[in-house]
């Protein structure tokens, strides 16, 4: 049956967009229950009035069917560490926002750690809580942390400090 097309403006065309836009939010929702997301916040006592908020969170977010693989963060990037925030909320990382909704709020001295490396990533199975003595030991342990020319509060190169080395020793 050929689809029936609506002059823009008329009520049979606006009922259309609805329509169009009401699928989009279906498509999206059935995604969330493939991979878990609905259920965490029903258990969290989230309800239809709350979806819209979530919703936009979550639409930033590349979510994929496979619950083992990095759910990337699509928005606003911070060039100097690399992490995803949300803009329009007070300097809240987007993994930080993603471990809060479907796990609950992060106690004081402790921070959400990605134990994937992968500062993109929103995927709840991949955040945990731990120290910052702990997420610095797991930064060295993964060779993440900055070193020589690439740590930013490095002043010479390490031509010069060698050359420097070489005039002590004569």
């Amino acid at each position: 049956m050929k689809e029936k097309i609506y002059e823009k403006g008329t009520l049979g065309w606006f009922r259309e967009q609805q329509k169009k836009k009401l699928d989009k939010k279906n498509k999206v929702i059935e995604r969330w229950k493939r991979c878990g997301i609905a259920n965490i916040f029903r258990n969290k006592g989230f309800n239809d009035e709350d979806r819209d908020d979530w919703s936009q969170f979550w639409s930033k977010v590349d979510i994929k069917d496979n619950i083992n693989e990095c759910w990337h963060w699509t928005a606003y990037i911070e060039e100097s560490n690399g992490n995803g925030y949300v803009k329009g909320i007070d300097r809240i990382s987007a993994h930080h926002l993603s471990y809060i909704l479907t796990k609950g709020s992060i106690p004081d001295k402790l921070q959400v750690q990605h134990f994937c490396n992968n500062r993109l990533c929103c995927n709840p199975n991949h955040l945990e809580l731990g120290s910052q003595s702990k997420n610095v030991q797991y930064t060295i342990k993964c060779n993440r942390q900055a070193k020589g020319e690439n740590n930013g509060g490095t002043i010479l190169t390490e031509d010069q400090v060698r050359e420097i080395h070489k005039l002590h020793k004569e």
